[in-house]
């Protein structure tokens, strides 16, 4: 926030009206990659940040 104190408490005073979307994500990479799931890709992310992109 750009308020240092706001007049009101976000959490307790804010409700939510609507969604306005609900996008489902695929994650996709090749079969030469060394990774086989999403806890081997984040962890050849960690050690090879440069490489990693997505």
């Amino acid at each position: 926030l750009t308020y240092k104190k706001l007049s009101y408490d976000a959490d307790k005073d804010l409700v939510p009206v609507a969604v306005l979307t609900d996008v489902p994500t695929a994650v996709a990479a090749g079969v030469q990659q060394p990774y086989k799931n999403m806890k081997e890709f984040l962890d050849w992310a960690k050690q090879h940040p440069s490489k990693a992109s997505l």
